[in-house]
């Protein structure tokens, strides 16, 4: 996770992320916002404060997993969640886990954002979380 400050207006987390062991990915603001489903592709549960869930099939079991929410205006973590299950956390194991590839943030009605990473598929690799 990573504690930033973001304006009060609508921001979009996105991971890029493939089922490895375990199944799902959360993301959101000091919690999870959305659970996506990295086997099927479909989306688990959604909280109450996040909204517009997406997953996107990227190929070859490959998913762009995002969703939005307010920033506080104050210093909040950006977290990212793993899980075997797709509407809640698991106890980790210490070896299992999903791959990701990359993490972008940045302000919904726009292209750009100061946090955002643009990522080569080509010259990352998956690594496991």
């Amino acid at each position: 996770h990573q504690i930033i400050s973001l304006p009060s207006v609508l921001h979009t987390l996105s991971v890029y992320a493939e089922a490895d062991e375990w199944k799902a990915v959360g993301a959101g603001q000091s919690a999870v916002g959305s659970w996506f489903n990295l086997l099927t592709g479909t989306l688990g549960t959604l909280f109450a404060t996040f909204s517009n869930p997406r997953i996107t099939p990227l190929g070859g079991g490959r998913y762009k997993c995002s969703v939005s929410y307010m920033g506080t205006g104050s210093a909040a973590t950006q977290r990212i969640y793993v899980s075997d299950l797709d509407t809640a956390s698991s106890t980790g194991d210490g070896t299992s886990g999903v791959k990701i590839l990359a993490a972008d943030l940045r302000q919904a009605s726009k292209d750009h954002w100061p946090y955002q990473r643009v990522v080569d598929a080509a010259t990352f690799s998956w690594v496991r979380m």
